[in-house]
């Protein structure tokens, strides 16, 4: 008997769903099996028996996590990308998915990209339950504030950074170790900054990858500052000038490029950009406004409406030592001798007690938090309130007593600073 052509498409088609149907109906692996490749680094075999799964189960997004975690160690980031963004919106596992998406676009220097994943992360970790509060902060919330302050501290944007690491603190229970050394982290930011050379290296690839991202280049500008790289600045600050964006964080690069350079047009032309009131929700920030405008007005020899800048930046923060060093200068320019000598007292007590603390931690291992003693939590209280870092010295004391509930001296600081309103 002979087979025409026709037989033998009919067939063909016939062995071909029998096989497709074959295989549809072989069952899958078990997902805890798949989950046991992957714990095995089993790369290869978990992403076949993965791929099946989610097949035939397109809506589990655990599943979805794990094939995302398998596609990104072997190497392809956009599989992976595209498989976290099918987890379902209302899965429990979106959160954790969407702040993976945020390490997946830090992966490829999109640090724009990678911050507003890992804040909405945090928004959907806080909708299913999950806030910032001690004992109910989820993971993905903790992971998201942690790296949002790695970024915001590279991106020399410190009022930020602060403002999250005191989120992570409180989440955190005292007697955790890392209470000790978010809190270490907390005060040292007062005291030392970025390694420019180390963090243009880290941004510089940022920039080129996402070089509409007007934050990287104003971080940049600032490092290029302080490594001593005068043309990479001067060619960044023109660029950024003509820029229309309205970011405050390209206001303030400008600004202190103007200031160290000398240029007094510069310092006048940004600030003209700014509203007559500072409407940025942290103190540190509107200080710095008020301190840049005094420098403006001193620049033009007007020093009373320079005196009155200052001293409205250093109410707003008296922590700035910049504004309190400005502040007793014009004094001393306006030949105003009692608020010099008082303004110089300051200035050099906060330089004196900084010198103490920073030597202080110093002599500290780099995460102390499993060390540091009840007596050293409640001298670098002594020391911070020292400095009138309220906040501070009240949460070394905390731990302090967290750890020593009889020592005397953090009960009563602890009383002391709570009578003064500090939280």
């Amino acid at each position: 008997m002979k087979f025409s052509a026709r037989h033998w498409l009919i067939a063909g088609c016939v062995a071909a769903v029998g096989i497709a149907a074959l295989w549809y109906l072989w069952p899958a692996p078990e997902l805890s099996e798949l989950h046991l490749l992957v714990l095995a680094h089993d790369w290869q075999r978990a992403r076949r028996g993965l791929e099946r799964y989610v097949r035939r189960h397109p809506d589990d997004g655990q599943a979805l996590l794990m094939l995302a975690t398998v596609y990104r160690e072997l190497g392809d980031r956009s599989a992976a990308l595209e498989t976290l963004q099918r987890v379902p919106a209302g899965s429990e596992f979106k959160a954790r998915a969407v702040f993976e998406e945020g390490e997946l676009h830090w992966a490829n220097k999109r640090t724009g990209q990678a911050e507003r994943s890992w804040q909405q992360a945090i928004k959907l970790s806080r909708a299913g339950g999950g806030g910032t509060g001690q004992k109910q902060a989820s993971e993905p919330t903790l992971w998201a504030l942690a790296r949002l302050a790695d970024l915001y501290l590279l991106l020399s944007r410190d009022d930020e950074a602060r403002h999250v690491l005191w989120l992570l603190f409180n989440s955190v229970p005292k007697t955790d170790p890392a209470a000790v050394d978010l809190l270490l982290r907390l005060t040292a930011l007062e005291l030392e900054e970025e390694n420019p050379k180390n963090a243009i290296a880290e941004l510089e690839p940022c920039a080129a990858a996402e070089p509409e991202n007007l934050n990287v280049r104003a971080a940049l500008l600032l490092y290029y500052l302080r490594a001593g790289m005068p043309e990479k600045a001067g060619q960044l600050a023109r660029q950024l000038a003509d820029s229309a964006a309205t970011s405050p964080h390209l206001w303030n690069s400008l600004v202190r490029y103007y200031v160290q350079t000398g240029d007094r047009v510069g310092i006048r032309q940004t600030l003209a950009k700014l509203p007559a009131e500072p409407e940025h929700g942290q103190k540190s920030w509107n200080s710095r406004v008020w301190t840049y405008r005094g420098i403006d007005h001193e620049n033009f020899g007007e020093l009373q409406q320079a005196l009155d800048c200052y001293r409205r930046a250093v109410a707003l923060w008296p922590r700035s030592r910049e504004a309190n060093s400005r502040l007793a200068q014009a004094a001393r320019l306006a030949g105003r001798q009692d608020e010099f000598k008082q303004q110089i007292a300051v200035v050099k007590k906060t330089a004196d007690c900084i010198s103490k603390l920073s030597q202080y931690i110093g002599r500290l291992p780099k995460f102390p938090g499993n060390t540091l003693s009840a007596k050293q939590c409640q001298e670098l209280g002594q020391l911070c309130e020292a400095l009138s870092w309220r906040h501070e010295a009240l949460a070394w004391h905390e731990l302090a007593l967290a750890r020593d509930p009889e020592l005397s001296g953090s009960k009563e600081a602890l009383t002391r600073l709570q009578k003064l309103g500090v939280r």
